[in-house]
């Protein structure tokens, strides 16, 4: 099955790869535009629509298969290559890095 943009985005949101979390689900009302774009994963074999908690109302739940959660991994985009910073860059970021209390002129050593 071809993926849309938005529902790649809806997959990787549902088994946390936005956000570096470890989960699979995705909470929301019965007919909104992200249950409709569920629908269409269901329909293709990527995700499964299961009943929510009766506390939630007529909300629904889907979670990814794995067919599901290989598409939303594939999907990823690449990170970029970083940039090697300058000289001055670098020891900013150590500063940064060195969780210390001093300002960055002190601990450069410009003041005493």
């Amino acid at each position: 099955m071809k993926t849309t943009d938005q529902q790649n985005r809806l997959m990787q949101h549902t088994c946390g790869l936005s956000n570096n979390e470890n989960r699979n689900w995705f909470g929301t009302s019965s007919g909104c535009a992200d249950s409709v774009e569920f629908e269409k994963l269901v329909a293709g074999g990527l995700a499964e629509k299961r009943n929510a908690p009766s506390w939630s109302g007529c909300d629904v739940i889907y979670h990814l298969t794995e067919r599901g959660k290989q598409a939303a991994t594939a999907s990823m985009p690449k990170p970029e290559p970083k940039r090697k910073l300058t000289r001055s860059q670098q020891k900013y970021q150590d500063y940064l890095n060195s969780e210390c209390c001093e300002s960055f002129a002190e601990w450069m050593g410009f003041v005493r």
